[in-house]
């Protein structure tokens, strides 16, 4: 199942009008463990109201409520959308910066906010995920999950590969976006 939690901080949940509450997605969330519902479980970074510390917050929501996989996105701020208005009207999208990917394809980082930076939104992408699968727990999960299938073995490695690359290209990205 995928479920868009968002974020782990109720505030920015409430200034996105997302109608969820932490605690619900938390009890919904262990629910699915028990009954053996898989979660590939969304986040985005950089909303309204984000800081490194309500980061750090959603990264540890994440590791506590443990969803089989995670999917970590950028705040976009679409033309046409109420996120995009918000930004131009309070500064946070500036015209450097509107691009949403870059000439790779590579999600950038187009908010940023007096106490958060494009870089520091940007950077916490590669922070969140090597925090939720660079642990002990979850790679003994997936090592299980593929010794039990071959398939699923040719599928987990696949996407090892896909996730190194995609982490070298952010790295790319990051560097182009500095100079």
């Amino acid at each position: 199942m995928l479920v868009g939690y968002e974020s782990g901080n109720q505030q920015i949940l409430h200034n996105i009008k997302k109608g969820m509450r932490v605690d619900v997605a938390r009890r919904f969330t262990q629910d699915c463990h028990d009954l053996g519902i898989v979660i590939h479980g969304t986040f985005i970074l950089g909303l309204p109201g984000e800081t490194k510390e309500t980061i750090q917050e959603t990264i540890r929501f994440a590791r506590e409520i443990n969803p089989h996989t995670i999917q970590v996105s950028l705040a976009a701020p679409y033309p046409g959308t109420y996120l995009y208005q918000q930004a131009m009207r309070e500064g946070w999208l500036d015209a450097r910066h509107a691009e949403l990917v870059d000439a790779n394809g590579v999600q950038i980082a187009p908010l940023h906010y007096p106490h958060l930076s494009h870089t520091e939104i940007f950077d916490s992408v590669e922070t969140f995920y090597r925090r939720f699968y660079f642990r002990s727990g979850k790679i003994a999960s997936i090592l299980a999950e593929m010794m039990c299938s071959p398939d699923m073995m040719k599928r987990r490695l696949r996407e090892g590969v896909e996730f190194f690359q995609f982490l070298r290209e952010r790295r790319g990205a990051a560097s182009t976006e500095r100079a």
